[in-house]
């Protein structure tokens, strides 16, 4: 249960009981019970920033089920050393909280499916302490490649859409959980689309210079052609700094062997 409702209990039970009263025994207790009324108005008004004040105090941990879920299915929580697990498991819980949701296709997402979108975000900024991306707190999800009005034409992906306050990653559910779930084998566009947002919100972290003759590198550590990476996001241009993060991630090792001065420029970024 969340801190707000919590803490509107006693308040709806006032309510209820001078309702009651003044129903029953005398019109009088109504006087009582607009002032609860007002109290619980601004309760549910207030919530998110009621709820975010406690999360922030005493940061949630995932659901037993999601730690489960984590600690069998997800390869990069897996990597983490045990110290960082807890912090890992806490910022993706605040993060899911903090984020809007919005199912294209689907009555609701599952908490996994949050969960797992909101672990990519957590994983960039692990190692600071304003982790969130406040400029993208909607995240639309569909059940499959999509168009949008900015991309009418191509079926793609995932996409982010900078737009002020109404900044939006927007994501195809498929190409989310398994580049999560299984990223040597299906791209991670999360990550991709997370550390795009990460220039934007972190704009005085400096990445390292990638640019396209570079191709041949990252080819090299993520194990497939560019031109296969277009063809499963299907919107270019690809942004090749992203790409290198998500790999970063991915592919540690390999990525230290073929770029060790990108691969040292990103350790002092992520950590």
């Amino acid at each position: 249960m969340s801190p707000s409702r919590i803490i509107a209990i006693p308040f709806v039970i006032s309510a209820a009981l001078f309702f009651y009263l003044a129903w029953e025994v005398d019109n009088k207790y109504t006087i009582y019970l607009f002032p609860v009324l007002l109290v619980l108005a601004l309760i549910f008004v207030m919530s998110p920033q009621i709820n975010w004040y406690f999360y922030q105090k005493n940061p949630p941990d995932l659901s037993r089920p999601l730690r489960k879920f984590f600690e069998t299915r997800h390869p990069y929580y897996q990597q983490l050393p045990d110290v960082l697990k807890l912090r890992f498991r806490q910022r993706t819980a605040l993060i899911m909280a903090a984020t809007d949701f919005i199912p294209q296709g689907l009555e609701k997402l599952t908490e996994d499916v949050k969960a797992l979108a909101s672990s990519n975000a957590a994983l960039l900024t692990l190692n600071r302490t304003d982790y969130l991306f406040r400029e993208f707190e909607h995240l639309v999800v569909y059940t499959h490649p999509f168009s949008t009005p900015a991309h009418p034409d191509q079926l793609h992906a995932s996409e982010l859409y900078e737009e002020g306050a109404n900044s939006t990653l927007i994501f195809s559910i498929q190409h989310l959980i398994k580049g999560t779930l299984q990223p040597a084998q299906y791209f991670n566009v999360g990550l991709y689309e997370y550390a795009r947002a990460y220039r934007i919100c972190f704009p005085e972290v400096t990445f390292p210079q990638m640019e396209d003759d570079q191709w041949p590198l990252l080819e090299k550590v993520g194990g497939v052609e560019k031109s296969a990476l277009v063809s499963y996001i299907n919107l270019e241009p690809l942004d090749v700094q992203a790409v290198a993060v998500a790999w970063f991630f991915t592919f540690p090792q390999r990525f230290k062997a073929i770029l060790p001065e990108a691969y040292e420029t990103l350790k002092q970024i992520f950590g």
